[in-house]
Parts: C-alpha cells; structure tokens; sequence
C-alpha cells in the first residue's frame, strides 16, 4: 500500500527544521537555487494516485512514493549514485528543501526501499510498457506550463527521464531483451 505524502499531511516541527534555523543568506541561496523551483512548484504537483498499480491496497504503507518519485528525479538530474544520493538528502540543505525534508534527522528511506521503487517502476514498465515515471513527470509539466512563470530549463529537462533511465548504467539494455 503506498502511503500518501502531502505538504498538509506530514509532521512540521519548527523547532528541528534545519531550513528555518539556518541564515537568512542561506535560506535565500537555498531558494534561489534549483531546489527552489523543485520544492515549490514541482514537489507538490506529484500525483502518487498515477503510482496505485505498483502496490496493493492493503498492508503495511511504503515510504511515500513523492519522495521516493522525486529523489529518483533529482538523482537521475544530477548525475548521482544511491549512495550519493542519500548521503545529500541526509547533509544537502537544497536537497532536503526539495523534497520537504527539513525537518528529517533520518533519512526518509533506506537505499532498499529506493531500489525496490525502481525495480517496481521497470518491472511495470516491461510487463505493461506503461511508463508510470514518465507519464507523472508528463503530467507534472503539463501542470507546471498551464502556469504564468515559466519552466525552468533543468525541470523542462525532468520530461525525458523514463523508468528505462532508472536502470544502473550497467544493467541497461534493450527492453526485449530485459524481457527474456
């Protein structure tokens, strides 16, 4: 069963929120970086709903597919390994303001859960060739155009990302042959 993360649902704690407590030149370099845009325009625009067919309905809730949806963007963005990954949403205050991990002391998900999502994510893929990563980051944008200011050129970027990208580099292959 995925669990739903929204903005309004999850636990605020001003008092640990590493993004409220740093200096206001901080805040401001934060917010002017591409975590801004990401945090306040992209972020909450995830429809977990488009994720439905990779869980059951009942049972024990996963992490929550926007996080793990958007850090799977922000890895394949940014060139990066889980590890790296993880380490960054662990210390890197323009990762933690993205994904709404400000006031986090532990790391949202573990690299398993991470590569259970992908594994999830391409397995679809290949039995439905229904491209859920794809079609979210479609209809994020779609969004995203509909409004005045314009899209970013790094998230513009984010509409090419496919569940294929998602594979390690050196596990990607054909998808006929994925299927074998």
């Amino acid at each position: 069963m995925a669990r739903k993360y929204t903005t309004t649902s999850r636990q605020i704690n001003f008092f640990e929120d590493h993004f409220e407590h740093s200096h206001p030149s901080t805040q401001k370099a934060v917010t002017n970086s591409w975590a801004g845009p990401f945090g306040e325009r992209f972020f909450p625009l995830i429809d977990e709903a488009i994720f439905d067919p990779l869980y059951a309905s009942s049972g024990r809730p996963s992490a929550p597919i926007s996080l793990l949806y958007g850090a799977c963007i922000l890895q394949q963005l940014h060139g990066i390994s889980d590890d790296e990954l993880l380490l960054r949403i662990m210390t890197d205050l323009t990762f933690q303001y993205a994904l709404h991990t400000t006031t986090n002391e532990m790391p949202p998900f573990s690299k398993s859960t991470l590569r259970r999502f992908k594994t999830r994510l391409i397995m679809h893929y290949i039995a439905t060739d229904n491209d859920l990563f794809n079609i979210c980051t479609q209809d994020i944008l779609k969004k995203l155009k509909a409004e005045p200011e314009p899209v970013p050129k790094f998230l513009r970027r984010a509409g090419k990302l496919t569940a294929e990208s998602l594979r390690p580099a050196s596990k990607k292959h054909n998808k006929t042959e994925t299927a074998k």
